[in-house]
């Protein structure tokens, strides 16, 4: 009979969209799963980075510091520094500290699991600052070495170190003479004062993500 064949048609059809349903379902809550996981890796990376970031800020801006009195000093200036002063100067302007991300997480395809358009953007934001970061190293890493070259050609007591005929202030002294070591350290500064720019804004936006995680209040 036909209504017979229409009900086997509505059991079958009915079966056929109850077992999509279910995979759909099964698909979903393990999308969720894996959304769910990779927030949490995410929250503990970036977690990690914002420590980084706030040491290395710290760092720059005490050799930003030190740099400014080291260039705004006169050779005799800095010749009469006490000899603590002296020590603790000379050590701050040698070399840089810089920053190494973790990214092993936020560049995953998982991203794309992301139900938050307004996080997925976020973190899009935080690759491209963190980028903009990376790029800086090489310069910033090549004018330490420039730097740290001529106070070698200067004297290898100061660049090994750190004194000169046994005394930091005379060190100081003779770098500040040499028009080719100042004009390098002149250099670092400026690099120095774009990373930390750049450093700052990865930062900021580094909070604005753990805020949306729900990791810092405001």
């Amino acid at each position: 009979p036909i209504w017979r064949m229409v009900a086997e048609s509505l059991v079958i059809v009915s079966s056929i969209v109850l077992a999509l349903a279910a995979d759909a379902w099964w698909e979903a809550r393990r999308e969720r799963e894996l959304e769910a996981q990779f927030l949490a890796s995410l929250t503990q990376e970036l977690s990690a980075n914002r420590d980084r970031l706030l040491s290395t800020d710290s760092a720059h801006s005490e050799q930003l510091r030190a740099s400014r009195v080291f260039l705004d000093g006169t050779p005799a200036d800095l010749a009469n520094l006490a000899p603590d002063s002296a020590t603790a100067l000379l050590r701050k302007i040698y070399g840089v500290i810089t920053i190494s991300l973790r990214e092993e997480v936020v560049m995953r395809d998982e991203v794309s699991l992301v139900r938050d358009p307004g996080l997925r953007n976020a973190i899009g934001e935080w690759t491209g600052l963190a980028s903009d970061v990376n790029e800086d190293l090489p310069y910033l890493v090549a004018s330490a070495r420039r730097a740290g070259s001529r106070s070698y050609d200067i004297s290898p007591e100061i660049a090994r170190f750190g004194t000169f005929d046994g005394s930091s202030a005379l060190a100081l002294q003779a770098l500040r003479q040499d028009r080719i070591y100042s004009g390098a350290l002149f250099e670092l500064h400026g690099s120095l004062e774009i990373d930390q720019w750049k450093i700052r804004a990865l930062l900021a936006q580094t909070n604005v993500l753990l805020r949306r995680l729900g990791v810092l209040s405001d």
